[in-house]
């Protein structure tokens, strides 16, 4: 049996759930999702903050067209604030100075709140930062924290309001597309039609395309680094966790079964410490970091738990690591 929609839309990220909303109120539309649950992967990771200064000009242009959404958006589609004040710093060493200075020359013009400070009012700003290596910064009063989670819940919402059809566990394996319509088959024997198909499958994207009969344009995941931390802490008398070589080799078979996940060696050894962290402390109230060159940020409660029997009490949103989808 053929289930019909005027618009398909694959890929359960921000981007996939915002257009499937748009969509829905110009016609039918379904949405299609591989994983088990939204947002897996590099919505999950969404460094959830709006700079208005990052980027080059179309960025920085798309980034100032969205603040009225954020701070205003439409009636019914989100009960709670989308944003919180935030404030963002980027800093330079004295040999990127002058770049540094064109940089704010170029945002001036669209950020009017921009600041141009030296080394001084650097550190005046951010006390905790090492008081010979930063020369320069650029802060930014105005960049905000983003609710990732309140947004896409709220674009979900949305679209299920006008009548949206979502669909998990759905990968699609080949579409054609034949008198003007798109027939894609799924791995669970599902075959569905459109008129419009939506590519919003993300590091997947060339591939979606491809199995559709589509050239590639390209695409190609990178890497981010964050470091996330509590800058009122403290690491004098703190815990050193030291794993084996089985736990580490371990622990880099379980990434390596992962879907785009590196099981690189770092990943690993932190892989390891944090599963002997929560084994070790079931009850504790203390906070688990992991500080890690990586490729995002993801949610390890529902790991933690299964491979604790439950227990685990370590705050997850305190952990960041390139584990990704090995710790879903």
């Amino acid at each position: 049996m053929t289930a019909r929609y005027d618009f398909i839309v694959v890929g359960g990220g921000i981007a996939g759930v915002s257009a499937a909303y748009e969509l829905a109120a110009h016609g039918s539309v379904c949405l299609l999702e591989q994983e088990r649950q939204l947002a897996y992967h590099t919505t999950g990771r969404s460094a959830a903050i709006s700079m208005e200064s990052y980027g080059n000009q179309q960025i920085r242009s798309l980034t100032c067209a969205s603040r009225q959404f954020f701070e205003n958006p439409p009636e019914g589609l989100a009960e709670h604030p989308l944003w919180a004040p935030r404030g963002a710093l980027i800093v330079a060493q004295a040999a990127r100075v002058d770049k540094l200075t064109k940089r704010f020359t170029a945002v001036l013009g669209q950020v009017p709140t921009a600041m141009f400070l030296d080394d001084k009012q650097v550190l005046e700003l951010v006390p905790y930062l090492a008081e010979t290596a930063w020369s320069a910064g650029i802060y930014e009063p105005s960049a905000f924290d983003l609710d990732v989670h309140g947004i896409h819940g709220a674009y979900l919402g949305g679209l299920r309001a006008r009548g949206g059809v979502v669909k998990r566990e759905t990968e699609v394996l080949r579409g054609e597309h034949r008198s003007g319509h798109w027939t894609l088959h799924t791995r669970n024997d599902q075959r569905l039609e459109a008129a419009i198909v939506v590519n919003a499958a993300g590091a997947w994207a060339d591939e979606f395309a491809e199995r559709c009969g589509v050239p590639k344009v390209g695409v190609r995941p990178l890497r981010r680094t964050i470091l996330a931390v509590d800058p009122t802490c403290t690491t004098r008398g703190g815990e050193f966790i030291c794993v084996s070589d089985s736990s580490i080799v371990a622990a880099a078979s379980r990434l390596a079964a992962s879907t785009g996940v590196f099981p690189e060696a770092g990943a690993a050894s932190a892989f390891a410490g944090l599963l002997k962290y929560a084994e070790e402390h079931p009850d504790t109230a203390q906070t688990a970091v992991i500080l890690i060159t990586g490729s995002g940020l993801k949610d390890t409660s529902i790991f933690l738990s299964d491979s604790t029997r439950g227990q685990s009490r370590v705050p997850s949103h305190h952990v960041t690591a390139p584990l990704a989808e090995a710790l879903t």
